[in-house]
């Protein structure tokens, strides 16, 4: 009876690790950081940091400190990047999520959103990309100090149900560091 109920003690201490570990695949998790605002997101299971190498066919190629990730190097979508931008005192950030050519396109919905303390607008957009492919993208605008964090996720408009759960986990992960200065 007694070696019954250690192995049962052994179950239950050890086999919810041994779930939990196998739940995370193993695989490494890689961050897409914005060293200058502090900002870093884990990306998807399986994809790449890098940046696009606009030499010839469009492809993506690993890069260290590159602002960019893709799930195939030789595929355009689906991508995500992290983009900076200035924000003029005397612009709201709403302001900046309507001004003609924003980064997301067709405005599909928006809705204020709060990421790590900062004011948000979470965007679904849509538009055509290479080829005159149609793209949807969900694109989140964070307001930090006097610039714009712009974290993005892209792929075809086909794909874009599918995948949005995954890009909602990568920008759910979305932190702040303390801002290095240049």
């Amino acid at each position: 009876m007694n070696s019954n109920r250690s192995w049962l003690i052994v179950l239950v201490l050890v086999l919810p690790g041994l779930v939990f570990t196998g739940c995370r695949g193993g695989a490494e998790e890689q961050t897409l950081t914005e060293p200058e605002s502090g900002f870093s997101m884990t990306i998807p299971t399986g994809w790449k940091i890098g940046r696009p190498d606009w030499s010839g066919r469009k492809k993506y190629v690993p890069a260290a400190k590159a602002r960019n990730c893709f799930a195939s190097a030789d595929q355009s979508y689906p991508l995500g990047a992290v983009r900076t931008f200035p924000l003029s005192d005397s612009s709201s950030l709403a302001e900046y999520v309507h001004l003609p050519g924003g980064l997301h396109g067709q405005l599909v919905s928006e809705q204020p959103v709060l990421v790590c303390g900062y004011e948000a607008i979470e965007v679904i957009g849509t538009g055509f990309g290479e080829d005159k492919t149609a793209v949807k993208g969900i694109y989140r605008y964070i307001h930090k100090d006097n610039r714009v964090i712009v974290a993005s996720f892209l792929t075809t408009a086909e794909q874009f149900a599918e995948l949005e759960p995954v890009f909602r986990q990568s920008l759910g992960t979305i932190t702040f560091e303390p801002a290095k200065n240049k």
